[in-house]
C-alpha cells in the first residue's frame, strides 16, 4: 500500500500583527515577523509498507528489517535512535496476519500533534486507500483520543500499545505525516478531511458565535495572569467563554466550526482550528506572550484563508503554587499579561 498525496504550495498572505507597548522582544520576535506572512510548501504526504518491523508502544517508533530505523517515526524523541529508546523490561508481542497502519509519534500526548499528525494519518489513509476496515496500531488511548476516533466514525480494529510493549509485525504501514516536516506545515488535503468531519456533525450550525478559548485548564503552564479580567471583558462583548478540557471533542469541533470570531491565548486548544471552514473569513485573534512565539496555528489559518491577527503581550515569570517565582527552564515557565486595551482596539477594527 504505497501512495502519495502531492505537495501543496500555500501562498503568502497579509496577517495583522500588534505588539503591546511594554512587550519586550528579541531575535525570536524578528524571526516570527519574517515567517508569519510568508508562504510555505507542504511536502508530499507518503504512505508505504515497510515490511517486517518492530514498533515501540510508547511512541510508535518503527525499526524495519528491510529499511532500518524509520526516521519520520522518531520525531520528537531524544536521542532519535531506536536502540536508545527501547524501554527497560520491554515485552514483545508478535502479531500474525495483521498489517496495521501505525499512528502516533513521540508527541502524541499533545492534542495538537495527535490531531494534526496522528489522526490526520488515519483520515487521509481512509480517504485515499479506500480501506475503511484498516487496523491501527497506536500508543495507549485516553478519553479524548478515544473521542477523536468516535468523532471520525472509526470502527476498525485498534491495537493499543502500552509503554513497555514492542509489536513484532510481518508488515506495517507508516506515513511521513507523523514526522517533523509536517509538525508546523499543515497540508490542505488534511485540513479538508477535518472540515468534512465537522460539516457532517448532526448539530445544526449556529452562525455568528464568538468564542474565547481560555487557558483556565492549563494549570501553571503559560498562564494568562489577568485571565479573569479578559473573560469579563470578552463576555461583555458577547463572547462565550469555553474551556477545552470541560467540553467533549465534538463540542469543541462544533464551537470552532460555527465561530465567526475566535480569541485565544496560544495553546493546544487551537488545534481545533482544523474544524473551521475554509474561505469564509473567520476571524482568529491569537494572544502571545513575548517569550513564546510560534506560527503553527497561524499557518492553519493561512491555509484556510482566515482573517488572522497576532497580539504579542508582555510576559513575566510564572509562580509556583506557594507564590514563589518559577525557575525558568522552558517557555512554559513564563506567563502572559493580556493588554486588554489593545485587544479591544483589534476587535473594533
Amino acid at each position: 500500500m504505497n501512495f502519495k498525496i502531492p505537495q501543496f504550495q500555500v501562498e503568502s498572505w497579509l496577517p495583522r500583527l500588534e505588539i503591546a507597548a511594554d512587550a519586550e522582544t528579541d531575535d525570536t520576535f524578528e524571526e516570527f515577523c519574517r515567517s508569519l506572512p510568508t508562504g510555505y510548501t507542504s511536502p508530499d504526504i507518503t504512505f508505504r509498507n515497510v515490511g517486517d518491523s518492530y514498533i515501540l508502544g510508547w511512541c510508535a517508533a518503527i525499526r524495519s528489517g528491510p529499511h532500518g530505523d524509520i526516521e519520520d517515526t522518531l520525531h520528537g524523541i531524544q536521542p532519535p535512535r531506536f536502540d536508545d529508546i527501547v524501554p527497560k523490561g520491554f515485552e514483545v508481542q508478535r502479531l500474525e496476519g495483521i498489517v496495521p497502519l501505525v499512528i502516533g509519534n513521540g508527541w502524541y500526548k499533545n492534542y495538537y500533534h495527535w490531531m494534526l499528525q496522528a489522526l490526520s494519518t488515519l483520515l487521509l489513509f481512509r480517504k485515499h486507500s479506500g480501506d475503511l476496515d484498516v487496523t491501527i496500531a497506536t500508543p495507549s488511548l485516553n478519553g479524548w483520543r478515544q473521542q477523536t476516533l468516535a468523532l471520525i466514525e472509526f470502527d476498525g480494529r485498534v491495537i493499543e500499545m502500552d509503554y513497555k510493549d514492542v509489536l513484532d509485525v510481518g508488515d506495517c504501514i507508516t506515513s511521513n505525516l507523523t514526522g517533523g516536516t509536517f509538525a508546523h506545515l499543515p497540508h490542505p488535503a488534511m485540513l479538508a478531511e477535518f472540515e468534512a468531519v465537522a460539516a457532517g456533525l448532526e448539530d445544526q450550525q449556529q452562525s455568528g458565535r464568538k468564542i474565547y478559548v481560555s487557558r483556565l485548564d492549563a494549570g501553571d503552564v503559560r498562564r494568562v495572569v489577568n485571565e479573569d479580567a479578559v473573560c469579563e471583558f470578552l463576555a461583555s462583548c458577547g463572547f462565550e467563554i469555553i474551556t477545552p478540557a470541560e467540553l467533549s471533542v465534538e463540542d469543541q469541533a462544533l464551537a470552532f466550526r460555527d465561530a465567526d470570531i475566535i480569541v485565544a491565548p496560544h495553546g493546544a486548544g487551537l488545534a481545533n482550528l482544523v474544524f473551521c471552514p475554509s474561505g469564509t473569513g473567520t476571524r482568529m485573534i491569537e494572544l502571545f506572550q513575548a517569550s513564546c512565539l510560534n506560527t503553527c496555528y497561524a499557518k492553519i489559518c493561512q491555509a484556510k484563508g482566515m482573517n488572522y491577527t497576532a497580539i504579542v503581550n508582555p510576559d513575566r515569570v510564572g509562580l509556583e503554587p506557594d507564590g514563589t517565582l518559577k525557575d525558568v527552564r522552558t517557555q512554559n515557565d513564563m506567563w502572559q499579561i493580556v493588554d486588554i486595551g489593545l485587544l479591544e482596539k483589534v476587535l473594533s477594527a
